[in-house]
């Protein structure tokens, strides 16, 4: 082998590591699933089989939810973009969750229920548009895919997470969902811990003059990305939530217990 083939000659070139930013919001969101999943699988149980609920009252809840947060989500990103205060969009976003979450273990009436999820859903609608665009600014082009690859990987980690440590509870303390709702506080403060100490202040304020009003209109896409969300409307309607999977789940007598330990194979 000549000398100008060696491989000493051509070392590899190191790997750059992510931004701070990107890895303090991976783990953040690792944290909150880990809250979230804890109770999610349950919920369904908690409204139907120890409030009473219907499972009309459930889908409806789960529905206007959902339906809350997707359309929060286009105006909080584009307030983010014309305030450039996306720090202040993702903690306010986070802290209703995490103080909201765990009084589902207080609440005895489903409307009750109804609320908090609504509430819920809102802090996920505030936070999660500005939270993406905040790692798209802090990251090199050549990285972006593997930061938003991250970010997903820490979170889908944190689906799986949650459920296991709440079969372990349930194993411990079967039965006792009050009591475990009221634990997800605690991953939720070292969330709101870890953003308050680890994200940057937020860049300054962009100027209003450079965004238009917000407007519901698909002009400004291609076609390709029109028929992206064609596609994904469509295969939204036709599936079905977790809710109703986790319901069926309870009719066909499969203990809570696993019910909550398969909620990690329906949220990761």
């Amino acid at each position: 082998m000549s000398d100008s083939a060696k491989p000493e000659d051509n070392p590899a070139k190191p790997v750059a590591s992510l931004p701070r930013t990107v890895r303090v919001l991976g783990f953040a969101s690792l944290l909150n699933d880990i809250a979230s999943e804890m109770i999610f699988p349950l919920l369904p149980t908690f409204i139907v089989t120890v409030l009473g609920g219907s499972r009309t009252t459930l889908g409806m809840i789960e529905g206007a939810a959902d339906s809350l947060a997707s359309l929060l989500k286009l105006a909080a990103g584009h307030w983010s973009d014309r305030s450039g205060q996306r720090r202040r969009f993702i903690l306010i976003g986070y802290g209703f969750t995490v103080f909201l979450r765990p009084c589902l273990g207080l609440m005895t009436a489903t409307w009750q229920v109804g609320l908090a999820r609504l509430a819920d859903r809102f802090g996920k609608g505030l936070r999660t548009a500005p939270r993406d665009a905040l790692i798209a600014d802090v990251t090199p082009g050549a990285q972006r895919g593997r930061a938003f690859g991250f970010h997903r990987a820490m979170d889908h980690a944190g689906a799986a997470i949650g459920p296991l440590l709440a079969t372990l509870f349930l194993w411990l303390r079967p039965g006792d969902l009050r009591t475990l709702f009221s634990l997800s506080l605690f991953p939720g403060l070292a969330l709101l811990t870890l953003l308050w100490f680890g994200l940057p202040k937020s860049t300054p304020v962009i100027s209003t003059a450079e965004h238009e009003p917000l407007r519901l209109t698909l002009k400004p896409f291609d076609s390709r990305f029109r028929g992206f969300l064609v596609a994904l409307v469509l295969f939204t309607l036709g599936n079905s939530s977790d809710a109703f999977l986790l319901v069926r789940a309870e009719q066909l007598g499969v203990p809570v217990l696993w019910r909550q330990c398969c909620g990690a194979c329906f949220t990761s």
